[in-house]
């Protein structure tokens, strides 16, 4: 008779681990989901950021060069000759 008290108490801890599992697979699957939705906001921004980045990086390239050249005939013009600083790419 005891042995059938053993299966059983042996059928109910099993019963208790996989009650137990599941609820941690269930707070995994929460977290996972949680991160996933995370990473894809991150991603957006992160799109965003560098579609503007790339804007201004155009924007600059565009005016750089008669700045420059209006800078220097301004400079000429009232005899100064002062090098403007570079921005270099890292």
């Amino acid at each position: 008779m005891e042995k059938e008290s053993d299966k059983k108490e042996i059928l109910n801890k099993i019963e208790d681990l996989q009650k137990h599992l599941d609820i941690q697979f269930e707070y995994i699957n929460l977290r996972l989901n949680s991160i996933e939705n995370t990473v894809k906001k991150n991603q957006d921004t992160c799109s965003k950021m560098s579609t503007h980045i790339d804007f201004v990086e155009n924007t600059y390239d565009q005016l750089k060069q008669p700045l420059f050249f209006m800078k220097k005939k301004i400079d000429y013009l009232i005899g100064t000759n002062i090098e403007t600083p570079q921005i270099q790419d890292k």
